[in-house]
């Protein structure tokens, strides 16, 4: 028995070592330099994404072109390949990879080739791209912008429409689900505006809200304070009872606690300013588990971008 547990720990730990020795390695560096500072925000096109299984990494390059590249846990290559269009999200499961373009999902079986694809963007209505992927209990979901955030069922093959309810200022607003983080079960959503009222000066919904996958309802919805701030496209994490949105090149972070009693979607710390100089933005996509940011940045002015690890407990992240 004692035998069994100490190499049951010997093999997390592995994966422990190899998934923080991929984000310290020249793949990681090379990725983020590989980004071009005017074309590196996850809107144009790029990808991370991290699992017990490796990393998963994608770039939008020219001529709607994008490159995604897969690493297991001892850092080696196991799938290279160009696809048409924007690379926006990945998940997985035991024996499928599904990557997310702005028009539509792939899904890859273990041997990296396309089996099917589950979805056509047909709307040619402004802000409807897809903008992100998840999975759970055999159930995928992604977010289509403006309009909302969807359940496909990958046993039966249906799909449903979640009604979230988002609260606006007045009629005809409309606001777009940009990403969203499973955890807990709980989809925690990220939303910015569409619309904008000249008349009254007044923005769509813009914050955080709050899916409970058990019972199929909102728990919450809590708005920025529109009258201090602005989203601008945000992505989403979730972990150790903090939730970080990034918005260009700020990372906001917030306490769940306090987020449920709170008026506003008000974050407790705010960083902007990145590298020992302080004269770096982050941009691209990012990752995030329960230590660390992993993520890339660009040296302002310079044109240059090059990896970066942010300890959370450094930065109350």
């Amino acid at each position: 028995m004692k035998l069994s547990i100490i190499l049951l720990a010997l093999s997390l730990s592995t994966k422990v070592l190899s998934y923080n020795a991929f984000f310290h390695s020249e793949n990681f560096e090379n990725f983020c330099k590989s980004l071009r500072p005017n074309n590196i925000s996850k809107v144009l096109g790029s990808a991370i994404e991290a699992d017990a299984q490796g990393v998963l990494l994608g770039v939008q390059k020219d001529n709607d072109i994008s490159e995604v590249k897969i690493y297991n846990t001892q850092n080696q290559l196991v799938h290279e390949k160009e696809y048409k269009g924007k690379i926006k999200d990945f998940t997985r499961d035991a024996n499928h990879t599904y990557l997310m373009f702005a028009d539509r999902v792939e899904i890859l079986n273990s041997s990296y080739e396309v089996e099917r694809t589950i979805f056509s963007k047909e709307s040619s209505k402004r802000y409807t791209e897809l903008t992100a992927i998840g999975i759970h209990n055999r159930t995928l979901y992604y977010s289509q912008g403006r309009l909302g955030l969807v359940a496909h069922g990958l046993d039966n093959e249906v799909t449903n429409n979640i009604n979230l309810n988002i609260p606006q200022p007045s009629q005809g607003h409309e606001s777009m689900i940009t990403d969203f983080a499973i955890h807990n079960n709980k989809i925690f959503l990220a939303i910015d505006n569409v619309t904008y009222d000249f008349n009254t000066k007044k923005r769509a919904f813009e914050g955080i809200g709050i899916y409970d996958l058990n019972s199929n309802k909102v728990e919450l919805m809590k708005s920025i304070n529109q009258r201090r701030e602005a989203y601008g496209l945000p992505e989403i994490n979730v972990s150790n009872g903090r939730i970080v949105t990034k918005n260009l090149h700020l990372l906001f972070s917030y306490d769940l606690e306090k987020l449920s009693k709170s008026k506003y979607a008000w974050p407790q710390t705010r960083l902007w300013k990145y590298g020992q100089d302080l004269k770096e933005e982050v941009v691209g996509r990012h990752f995030m588990d329960d230590q660390n940011i992993y993520t890339c940045t660009k040296t302002i002015d310079a044109g240059t971008s090059q990896s970066l690890i942010i300890n959370r407990e450094d930065f109350n992240l």
